[in-house]
């Protein structure tokens, strides 16, 4: 059997389309917050919080594609399949979400009572690469920044069911479904806010669904093999 080459940020060049995990984060009530607190402070912290994200998507091996202030875009390409860019986009969202408490210690806004709170959303898919990353549009960025502003709750990640499925060993037992979103099945980390009515879904049906996407993944997998 050959074995498929890893992929790698050199590998992609202008045009190329490429398999990728996105992650999309964004800060909770920015315009409030820096409508009501010192703006050279607010800045400050603003800063500080870009540059922590940045520092652990890189550790992940994801780039930072968009920043626009209140949030932005990160990219996962290097990886043997499309199971390891899940896995970094999912792991740098579990570091961000339980970064805010230390981080809200070390940097306070003027207004004490104010705290930075994130929204993280992960989904996997294609993407036409351009060297101005600022340009690259596809489906599944719209998704997921869809995702992030419209299904998540503060201090939590939502997923969708294509990049779940990607990592379910490691975090599967971290999520529960939170219905249907733009037609795709999605998850939520938050436990608490959704209520019952949110968890009342059928086992069986999901435990078929992770198994029919399980094995779709692998006929994948062994196709590009």
């Amino acid at each position: 059997m050959v074995t498929r080459p890893m992929d790698t940020w050199a590998d992609l060049v202008d045009g190329r389309l490429g398999e990728f995990a996105f992650l999309r984060v964004d800060i909770v009530d920015h315009s409030r917050i820096t409508a009501e607190n010192a703006y050279e402070a607010v800045q400050h912290i603003l800063e500080q919080f870009e540059n922590m994200v940045e520092e652990k998507v890189i550790a992940h091996g994801g780039q930072l594609w968009t920043w626009g202030g209140d949030g932005g875009l990160a990219s996962y390409y290097e990886g043997a399949n499309i199971t390891a860019k899940a896995l970094g986009a999912m792991s740098t969202a579990f570091d961000i979400v339980e970064a805010l408490v230390p981080f809200n210690e070390d940097h306070k806004l003027p207004r004490t009572q104010d705290k930075i709170a994130a929204r993280v959303a992960v989904h996997v898919g294609t993407a036409r690469y351009r060297e101005k990353v600022g340009r690259i549009h596809s489906e599944a960025i719209n998704f997921v920044s869809h995702l992030e502003h419209n299904r998540t709750f503060p201090n939590s990640i939502s997923t969708s069911h294509e990049a779940l499925i990607q990592v379910w060993t490691d975090f599967g037992d971290r999520f529960n479904p939170s219905g249907t979103f733009e037609n795709h099945r999605v998850y939520s980390s938050d436990k608490e806010k959704r209520g019952a009515s949110a968890l009342a879904v059928d086992d069986k049906k999901i435990k078929e669904g992770f198994g029919a996407g399980l094995r779709f993944a692998k006929g994948m997998k062994d196709k590009l093999s």
